[in-house]
């Protein structure tokens, strides 16, 4: 059973100069309930690409199907969303909670260049 998180805490975005470019989002934030077997984010489908540039994604918790979980509010890490080849128009991410929004602009401080020997790169590319 999937549920949208509370609030949304945190957002760090880190674009990577590679080819095709890579935009790695990392998002924090309150679930209504503990036991979740995974939290990950989940983009929206646009026909066309927002005017603004922010692209906007559910941070979601995956709970065990057998309803197993407990009433606490828990603090959830999301799986980080690699997006290889994002667009050119891509401005920032906006994170929504089922309570709050979090946005965070694209930034000349999140660009990473490559490396050669790719220590740069986050895990699993």
């Amino acid at each position: 059973m999937k549920n949208k998180a509370l609030t949304v805490l945190s957002v760090d975005l880190n674009s990577y100069k590679t080819h095709p470019p890579l935009l790695v989002i990392s998002a924090s934030a309150e679930m209504a309930h503990g036991g979740y077997l995974r939290a990950y984010l989940v983009p929206y489908v646009y026909i066309t690409p927002p005017i603004d540039g922010i692209w906007d994604f559910d941070f979601v918790g995956e709970y065990p199907d057998n309803g197993v979980r407990t009433d606490v509010i828990t603090i959830a890490i999301a799986e980080p969303f690699l997006w290889k080849d994002y667009p050119r128009g891509v401005r920032g991410i906006r994170i929504h909670g089922s309570l709050n929004k979090l946005t965070r602009l694209i930034s000349q401080k999140s660009e990473v260049l490559f490396s050669v020997d790719g220590g740069d790169l986050p895990r699993g590319i």
